[in-house]
């Protein structure tokens, strides 16, 4: 098997569970919301975004949700309503 996929070059494959995924999912949103501070303007979707960029795997609705709820975060985070700018 070549190590290139489209036109990305020395492409490693690597397994995980969805159990590792979640973990690293989960974590990663507690570090978010440790750093900045609820009703600051950062949301949840946007959250949702930078992992989906910086992860190796895709961050779908369905694992992210699950990922939210289970998450220590801020309260801040988890009440309704629109942030404030």
């Amino acid at each position: 098997m070549r190590s290139q996929v489209g036109k990305l070059e020395e492409v490693e494959i690597i397994p995980s569970t969805a159990e590792e995924r979640l973990t690293k999912l989960i974590w990663f949103i507690e570090q978010v919301c440790s750093v900045v501070p609820p009703k600051s303007g950062m949301t949840k979707p946007m959250i949702q975004d930078l992992a989906e960029r910086l992860f190796e795997f895709h961050v779908g609705d369905d694992v992210f949700k699950v990922a939210w709820v289970e998450a220590k975060i801020p309260t801040g985070y988890k009440t309704g309503g629109r942030p404030k700018q």
